[in-house]
């Protein structure tokens, strides 16, 4: 049995925070964490020891602190780019000449980073947005600071392909309900060259070596997204997808130097790469030998004994490990070793075995589970955890809240029910609007019982927890099956779901595609926000309708600041609950969002969802809270559950308080 670490290794972050290597690959840059300091490293790949001793010579400390959260390398070969969440600066990482602003960056600024241009060498493409009128730019900006317009227009630039001279050779916009791809002329003029109609995905990733065709990832056509090319003709050509036939590509990895595609990644049933380029056909899949259950990310250097950089993550790893791999060797030299503290070894943590399962009505359905290491999985309480979204999906890496789960002895389950992107398109419709107590919590349901039937998980012990869409599932869970799940904890959950997807609607920077209105997409998957029948279905199996059906003990989560999911919907819900003798707590953190990053709230949250999972399913019992955490939570716990008699506030809750108390 691995030891049950304290709550704050599970909220440690990663030293290194971003790596870079040069596009002749011979320099690497890193940031890493020291203290409350954030340092700018680089050294040459020859000299980094194989130990990876990090800040020992030959490694340069070139900056001792910095905000910027990304490092990357322009493809000069001697700058490198810090990019902030509010500016984007130019480094000389070889020469004396320092530091450049570029750009202002955020959303005051309206400005964000496009692109690293390769066709200008030392720029890099911005793009802008201005008001009255309207309208969307992409900037190219040099060393100097100077900005040149590449391409202007009053709908927003979703995607865009320089050719090799850097003009913009391809753009895409939403138009009609869809995302379309024009080729733009010398002159400015657009042509119609693909239409992606009924939230098909194609999104420009460069052009073919003419400038002529367009290298995509998209779906167009088919089931899976896939590495596409557009030819100068129009005809259409899938050149890489799924061999397996049930993922999506996940993200497709450029050349630095002519930005064609070289790999392909997969990160939704399993962690794997593909060579898109034929030639890399046989490092790579000795590299994924190598790396067998991990993710490996590549960056490939170009020219004379350029070396690759390998970022290696997986469940098992706390943090991701680098990896320089010599193509002509085939030697792995491992580099920037975080040894950052506290940390958890492999063997302490779990492996997330996918999996798949037939649904009550045949569909076939893909998971993961985690077993604590060493238990026996027929006592072992069980855990559903529910992803938010719900288009979105649960990965095969590393995810800080199973661990924690795992290692307070409970087994855990993370459904990728239908509507879950990640799987292909038929996949994410095929709910078809069920997304109250129907088809797609009958989806989560039926993945729990297949579990408990094949004697993983105690079926007297069984609960269930998630954020968001995940929480509004939870709710449903602990309403609509008391026998199956003993307690739920549910943060930031919409309560309603048919009334949080007409509320959020209703915000035109939320949307699962950008430029299409989020009421189009909804309508698309059959959830029609003007359509009484569809409300009314959602509402009546919703858990604010079924109250008086609740049996079961819930602990909800909030955000004081959430735009996505109201405080008063949340607190108006608990308040019922409590004046109908439901045993509820509420925890409000006053400076979060939909989620929270601050270090005393994550516990909090972790520390009361274990006090109550032991109270009910049995799991390790959670350590005393600091005094800081008690004052925390003393300080923003509304509601206590009936379990938690110590930590309630320090005056009486007041129903009317919990109920009208929103920001």
């Amino acid at each position: 049995m691995a030891r049950t670490h304290p709550r704050a290794d599970f909220l440690a972050e990663p030293v290194i925070r971003s790596v870079a290597l040069s596009a002749d690959g011979r320099v690497l840059a890193w940031l890493r964490e020291r203290g409350r300091k954030r340092e700018l490293w680089v050294a040459p790949v020859e000299a980094l020891s194989a130990n990876g001793a990090v800040g020992a010579a030959p490694a340069r400390r070139l900056l001792a602190h910095t905000e910027a959260e990304r490092v990357l390398w322009l493809a000069d070969r001697r700058h490198l780019l810090l990019e902030s969440p509010r500016q984007l600066w130019a480094l000389d990482a070889i020469g004396r000449n320092g530091m450049r602003l570029l750009s202002e960056l955020g959303e005051r600024e309206r400005r964000e980073l496009r692109a690293i241009d390769s066709a200008a060498r030392a720029s890099v493409v911005v793009g802008e947005r201005l008001d009255a009128p309207r309208r969307y730019r992409l900037l190219r900006i040099g060393l100097d600071g100077r900005s040149r317009l590449l391409y202007e227009s009053g709908d927003e630039v979703l995607g865009f392909a320089l050719d090799p001279q850097g003009r913009v050779a391809f753009v895409s916009h939403a138009r009609e309900e869809q995302h379309v791809v024009f080729r733009v002329d010398r002159a400015g003029g657009l042509r119609d060259v693909l239409r992606c109609r009924q939230l098909q995905r194609c999104g420009p990733l460069s052009t073919t070596p003419d400038g002529r065709g367009l290298w995509l990832l998209g779906d167009v056509g088919g089931d899976l997204r896939g590495l596409q090319r557009l030819d100068p003709d129009g005809r259409l050509l899938t050149v890489h997808s799924d061999p397996r036939g049930i993922a999506d590509i996940d993200e497709a990895a450029l050349d630095p130097v002519d930005e064609q595609p070289l790999f392909a990644l997969y990160d939704s049933v399993d962690a794997s790469i593909a060579a898109a380029d034929p030639a890399l056909r046989e490092p790579v899949e000795a590299l994924a030998r190598r790396f067998q259950g991990r993710r490996i990310d590549l960056s490939i250097g170009r020219g004379t004994d350029a070396r690759w950089l390998v970022r290696e993550s997986g469940s098992q790893l706390q943090a991701p490990r680098w990896h320089l791999y010599d193509p002509r060797s085939g030697r792995v030299d491992e580099i920037l070793r975080d040894d950052s503290a506290p940390r958890i070894g492999e063997a302490e943590l779990a492996r997330k075995i996918a999996f798949s399962y037939r649904a009550s009505d045949g569909f076939l359905l893909r998971g993961f589970v985690s077993l604590p290491p060493g238990a026996d999985p027929a006592r072992t309480p069980l855990i559903a955890s529910i992803h938010g979204g719900p288009w979105n999906h649960e990965r095969p890496g590393y995810d800080a809240h199973t661990q924690f789960l795992v290692n307070r002895g409970y087994a855990v389950f993370e459904p990728n029910f239908r509507g879950s992107t990640g799987h292909g398109r038929a996949y994410q419709f095929a709910p078809q609007g069920d997304y109250g107590n129907g088809r797609v919590q009958r989806d989560i349901v039926d993945g729990v019982r297949y579990l408990l039937g094949r004697g993983i998980g105690d079926a007297d012990r069984v609960g269930i927890v998630g954020a968001s869409f995940g929480g509004y599932s939870a709710l449903l869970g602990a309403t609509f099956e008391p026998d199956l799940f003993k307690v739920a904890v549910a943060a930031v959950p919409c309560v309603d779901f048919g009334r949080n997807a007409r509320d959020i609607a209703l915000h035109p920077e939320l949307g699962l595609m950008s430029g299409i209105p989020l009421q189009t997409s909804l309508r698309l998957l059959r959830i029609d926000i003007e359509d009484p029948a569809t409300m009314n279905r959602l509402h009546a199996q919703s858990p604010l309708a079924n109250l008086a059906r609740l049996r079961r003990p819930v602990l909800l989560l909030a955000g004081a600041r959430d735009q996505k999911v109201t405080l008063r919907s949340i607190t108006d819900y608990a308040a019922r609950l409590h004046l109908a003798d439901r045993d509820v707590g509420l925890l409000v953190d006053p400076d979060a969002g939909h989620s929270t990053r601050a270090p005393i709230a994550r516990e909090a949250q972790m520390y009361l969802s274990e006090r109550l999972l032991h109270a009910r399913l049995g799991g390790v019992s959670a350590a005393p809270p600091s005094a800081a955490l008690r004052d925390y939570l003393q300080r923003n716990l509304r509601l206590a559950n009936g379990d938690l008699r110590d930590l309630r506030p320090r005056s009486a809750p007041d129903p009317d308080r919990v109920a009208t108390s929103s920001r």
